[in-house]
């Protein structure tokens, strides 16, 4: 019984921990007036560092754990990979400085796991990339680096409401 009650707890945090990205993302596309060139870019438009830094750290907290308690064995790493990669992100926030690499290397790291943990969860959702890469070589956006990190943490998010 308690160990059912602790998955409930940690479905409803890691929910909450997407609700507050979509919240923290939709309150900075409004403060910029135009649609976001990446996440990353959210550190220039807040006035605080600690502002972004607290969000990338918010959500990874608020996901991993659950991420953790959804894989077995080793594949929990998966989820401290993304949960290092956040906090790696957060912890660079002004990316277009000398600490471009540790930010890059951060978003990379959490985006490409949590398409690793959605692979193994419904790899079905996987093919939702086919049409965003179509996109990618054949139309013309500066915003495709923020699309492909909102198509990270909405395949994600699916998996983690219903898994």
């Amino acid at each position: 019984k308690n160990k059912y009650s602790m998955i409930i707890a940690l479905k409803v945090l890691s929910i909450l921990g997407v609700i507050y990205m979509i919240g923290y993302t939709i309150w900075n596309i409004l403060k910029n007036k135009k649609m976001l060139q990446s996440l990353s870019s959210t550190a220039y438009i807040v006035k605080h560092d600690w502002v972004f830094t607290l969000s990338m750290c918010i959500a990874g907290f608020s996901i991993a754990p659950y991420m953790i308690a959804l894989l077995p064995g080793w594949w929990g790493f998966v989820a401290m990979l993304f949960l290092i990669g956040l906090i790696l992100v957060g912890c660079s926030p002004h990316y277009r400085t000398v600490y471009e690499f540790m930010h890059n290397l951060g978003g990379y790291l959490a985006g490409i796991m949590t398409q690793v943990a959605v692979g193994y969860w419904y790899w079905p959702l996987l093919l939702c990339w086919i049409p965003f890469l179509l996109w990618c070589i054949f139309g013309k956006s500066p915003n495709k680096t923020f699309y492909a990190e909102a198509l990270c943490f909405i395949t994600l998010g699916i998996c983690l409401i219903i898994f």
